[in-house]
């Protein structure tokens, strides 16, 4: 089981650096130039016009939203928005009564609630990793996952 704080700080270290991550569809974590099939069927370019159009470079990590919310919760299996919005997780419309280290989820796309009212997220293509104000988002649930201990953490 993973400590909800553990799942905040991994998710507060992408801020350090943005430059070196990117958005990329069904990315979990990969170099971008390691994407080529992916770019290609997702986007109909190659990796090299892919990398001019948003400022890339061919190493820069790339993750979708659910991918860094996996890397940051420490899942293994291919997650994705749809799936963090299963009632199975936990759903709750509530969220003010999230706690850090939960998924924020609205359909088509997570974050991870770091506390102090704010979600790490990465949104769309051409981002990096960037942290914004829950209020000033559309997320429509919080999602306490069963295999992070939130037992350490206190509520907003």
């Amino acid at each position: 089981m993973t400590d909800a704080n553990v799942v905040r700080r991994k998710a507060l270290e992408f801020l350090i650096n943005p430059n070196l991550y990117g958005y990329c569809l069904g990315a979990q974590g990969e170099p971008l130039e390691q994407l080529a099939d992916k770019i290609r069927y997702y986007y109909n370019m190659s990796i090299y016009e892919y990398a001019m159009k948003y400022h890339y470079n061919m190493d820069t990590i790339m993750f979708d939203c659910s991918g860094l919310v996996n890397y940051c919760v420490g899942l293994s299996r291919n997650y994705t928005s749809a799936d963090y919005g299963l009632p199975a997780w936990g759903l709750s419309t509530d969220l003010k009564a999230g706690r850090a280290g939960s998924v924020l989820w609205k359909k088509g796309h997570v974050g991870i609630d770091v506390g102090g009212g704010l979600v790490v997220e990465i949104k769309n293509e051409g981002s990096r990793p960037s942290i914004s104000r829950i209020c000033d988002r559309d997320f429509t649930h919080t999602v306490e996952l069963p295999c992070v201990d939130y037992s350490n953490v206190n509520n907003r």
